[in-house]
């Protein structure tokens, strides 16, 4: 099914099953100047099992005052399924004279949007990411620079829309301290790997020179962070990697990380990873290498999934 009939700059889309044969389809949009560039606009489309869309042609605009703010902005979106047939969306609006935005989130229905509720007005925000917790909710999180460094903060709201962490101050919760810089959130998730829903994150942040650190974080549904959390899972230049839950308390952590630089793009030796984290104990079971980089190898964006029986592919 094509998504609007409105041929003009669209792109970058994302989708998440509606949990009964069709889809939520979400992308960016700049189908009007009305101001000028760069003004862009986030909309939506259902598709129905059948391949019908069910939104009107054009799509649903979920950017906030839809097509008449001057200059507006996106900085990352992200969608994930909740309960049958809902899901979740999440992402960052930047406006004239912020540095950066802040975080809104979308309920998707079959027809049409359930509620939208601004989730940050901290002006600091950018790159949003959200997992469904389960029970029609999700977790949010995003970069954000409110203390000067970068930090990642995060959310959760419940099915309703109603903000569970902050919904007074609308600041969200730090699940990381600021004593390393984060840097992109493309190399962060989270999973939730607990009954209670408490959910994990995983992030990578720098500290001097080229070196990063890749960490975990537990907190509870409350949004307490959790006692001896975080979890170090490694530390060398250029991490990336990408966590999920194995259904049995574990955190599966896939990464690829670079041991060593020898001055040139073909000197490169780094290895893919593999860590099992026990909520618990918190300890790394694994720690297994598998695949070693001979120099000239380079890998990157490693990701994992379940293989239903306690490991991972």
């Amino acid at each position: 099914a094509t998504m609007p009939k409105i041929f003009r700059f669209q792109n970058s889309p994302l989708t998440a099953t509606d949990s009964g044969g069709g889809a939520f389809v979400i992308w960016k949009d700049k189908r009007t100047y009305t101001h000028g560039p760069p003004e862009e606009y986030l909309f939506a489309q259902h598709v129905a099992k059948n391949g019908a869309r069910t939104y009107a042609d054009s799509g649903i605009n979920l950017t906030p005052n839809g097509l008449n703010s001057a200059n507006t902005v996106l900085q990352g979106y992200w969608i994930d399924a909740t309960d049958s047939g809902h899901a979740i969306v999440v992402f960052g609006v930047q406006y004239p004279g912020v540095p950066y935005g802040d975080i809104w989130a979308v309920k998707l229905g079959s027809s049409g949007v359930v509620w939208s509720q601004r989730i940050t007005m901290a002006h600091t925000c950018f790159s949003p990411y959200v997992l469904h917790d389960h029970k029609g909710g999700g977790v949010i999180a995003w970069n954000d620079f409110r203390n000067g460094g970068g930090g990642v903060y995060a959310e959760m709201i419940s099915s309703s829309g109603v903000l569970k962490w902050d919904p007074a101050g609308k600041l969200g919760k730090e699940v990381k301290d600021t004593l390393h810089y984060t840097e992109s959130i493309a190399d962060y998730c989270i999973t939730c790997a607990d009954s209670a829903a408490d959910p994990v994150f995983l992030y990578r942040s720098s500290e001097s020179g080229s070196h990063n650190y890749l960490t975990m974080r537990l907190v509870r549904a409350t949004g307490a962070r959790v006692a001896n959390w975080p979890v170090s899972i490694s530390t060398g230049i250029r991490v990336t990697a990408h966590a999920i839950s194995n259904g049995s308390r574990n955190v599966l952590v896939t990464s690829c990380t670079q041991t060593s630089y020898g001055g040139g793009l073909f000197n490169l030796n780094n290895a893919v990873r593999i860590d099992l984290i026990n909520y618990a104990s918190h300890t790394n079971s694994w720690n297994t290498t598998v695949s070693d980089g001979a120099t000239g190898v380079e890998f990157s964006n490693s990701r994992i999934v379940t293989d239903g029986n306690g490991g991972g592919i």
